[in-house]
């Protein structure tokens, strides 16, 4: 027995559509789309059984059979809806934002700078930032320059990193403070090379949440800290293994404890400093003698890309192979 009255789910709406074929036509759009399994075709005033066509996805509706030029489709479908207010598919698709892929959309990233806005500024002379560079990454560059930020008062909890690839510059700011911790400061501080601030604006005032030099913590009102860029602790007797390292992708046996480090990413030129050090045996013909190490006699030891050193034995001058050997390179 059917439902008497008004159905549990509440009424349903109608929508209709007509079409016009073109010569071969199979495909046609329904305006709104519908729901698989509600929908009625006619063609040309003939009801069409379900086998007639394939509607499946909501959007297209596919003729089993071409129609021809001229002839008239009329599509109605039903939308059952509750007794509140719904959007359907079609209303839905005609003002959502589709998202794919890094998309950004227009506005979203001026929300108080709390998103990042995709873009890596590179400034090389004096500059005024705007809010547009909120949620960025800014490298400072070339030569010694100020740069302003943005006022606080306008990009009330805006963000900012900016990393100082070039000479010390100066951070100033249009109104109030900088806050960090190393104290508070005016309304202008120094940034050294290698050095990043990573900066949120409180309304009032920039606060400096952490300051890096390096991968390690630099306050501004001291000199810098700095990394090492490489570092390697290997064993060089029988054959050469490394234990651990940072930026160093192998060792080279060049003969009795001579070898060349290589470095996974090149310095950027070989004016770097070194440290090296090395532990010997406890038995052998070198077990009272002291062990030297060194970078390796010529030229051409030095290079961007390795350091060749070695260890000898002293007095005598003997090559002599180490259980550990260890090297750090500073830039």
């Amino acid at each position: 027995m059917s439902y008497l009255g008004v159905p549990p789910f509440g009424q349903t709406v109608r929508t209709v559509t007509e079409l016009v074929a073109t010569a071969g036509q199979t495909d046609f759009y329904p305006a709104g789309g519908y729901l698989p399994g509600y929908i009625d075709v006619t063609l040309n005033g003939v009801a069409l059984m379900s086998s007639d066509y394939v509607a499946s996805d909501g959007v297209k509706l596919t003729l089993t059979q071409a129609a021809a030029v001229s002839d008239e489709l009329k599509t109605v479908a039903y939308w059952p809806v509750s007794l509140t207010d719904t959007y359907r598919k079609g209303e839905v698709d005609g003002f959502a934002v589709k998202l794919t892929g890094d998309q950004t959309i227009a506005g979203v990233k001026a929300l108080n700078g709390g998103f990042y806005n995709g873009a890596q500024t590179i400034i090389t002379s004096a500059t005024t930032l705007s809010n547009t560079n909120l949620g960025g990454f800014v490298e400072l560059s070339s030569n010694s320059f100020t740069l302003t930020l943005p006022n606080p008062a306008l990009c009330n909890g805006g963000g900012l990193t900016i990393w100082n690839n070039g000479p010390a510059c100066t951070l100033a700011a249009p109104s109030g403070n900088f806050y960090g911790p190393f104290g508070n400061s005016a309304a202008t501080i120094p940034i050294p090379n290698q050095v990043t601030y990573n900066l949120r604006s409180d309304g009032y005032n920039w606060i400096i949440v952490n300051s890096q030099s390096v991968g390690a913590n630099s306050a501004s009102s001291a000199p810098p800290v700095y990394g090492a860029r490489a570092w390697v602790n290997f064993n060089g007797t029988g054959t050469v293994a490394i234990r651990a390292s940072g930026n160093v992708s192998s060792i080279t046996d060049n003969g009795v404890g001579n070898y060349t480090v290589n470095f996974t990413n090149a310095m950027t030129d070989s004016n770097y400093s070194f440290a090296i050090a090395v532990q010997r045996t406890a038995s052998g013909a070198q077990a009272d003698q002291n062990i030297i190490s060194t970078i390796n006699d010529g030229a051409g030891n030095i290079a961007s890309s390795s350091l060749r050193v070695r260890a000898y034995a002293s007095p005598g001058n003997t090559s002599f192979d180490v259980d550990v050997f260890a090297v750090a390179i500073f830039r």
